[in-house]
């Protein structure tokens, strides 16, 4: 393993991917607008992301706001 890899996984915390996030990013990247394979893979992935971050910061108590933020547009 290389270096800067050790050094992500030192600092990562490892959090869970819900169910519901996961049926969440298939609804976006299935969405009219989104029709390459790339976009669509784009879209899945960013959504679990958006997901994973505003569970956490839920989990420490920071109130969040989705429909108030530029990652749900």
């Amino acid at each position: 393993m290389n270096n800067s890899t050790e050094n992500i996984r030192e600092k990562s915390i490892p959090l869970p991917i819900t169910a519901a996030a996961l049926r969440l990013a298939q609804k976006f990247s299935n969405l009219d607008g989104v029709t390459s394979p790339e976009k669509k893979e784009q879209v899945y992935f960013n959504t679990l992301a958006v997901c994973a971050v505003k569970d956490y910061m839920e989990m420490m108590d920071i109130p969040t706001d989705l429909n108030a933020s530029d990652s749900w547009n």
